[in-house]
């Protein structure tokens, strides 16, 4: 994940911030935060995470995306990726074939994109 140098130069005065908190409330911050990242959301066989969004060769920031976008983006990957292979509704998505696969991440990109969720500034 980059970091942009004004982001940088606050962390050293966050730092300080966090560490003279109470180690209950570092503990619970913490724990929300995990769980905000680590949420999955799941249609049919899609399943997305903002943390999976943030660790892509080109990561996306979720920081502002509310969990009714994500859904929304999930539900968008799987309804597109099934219409392109032309899937009914009882035959899976074979994330083993390639092709499958493949179409299903340039599906999900495209559902993020439009959703207006920024990709992470290079520095």
């Amino acid at each position: 994940m980059k970091t942009k140098v004004s982001d940088r130069k606050a962390l050293p005065h966050l730092a300080v911030r966090i560490l003279t908190l109470p180690p209950i409330v570092i503990g619970v911050t913490l724990l929300l935060m995990y769980a905000f990242y680590d949420k999955v959301f799941t249609c049919g066989q899609s399943e997305l995470s903002r943390r999976e969004l943030e660790s892509l060769p080109e990561p996306f920031d979720t920081y502002h995306v509310t969990d009714e976008e994500m859904e929304q983006i999930v539900y968008e990957t799987e309804m597109e990726t099934r219409d392109r292979l032309r899937l009914g509704k009882r035959k899976p998505i074979d994330f083993d074939n390639d092709r499958h696969s493949e179409i299903w991440w340039e599906e999900m990109e495209k559902a993020v994109v439009r959703h207006g969720v920024p990709y992470y500034e290079a520095e």
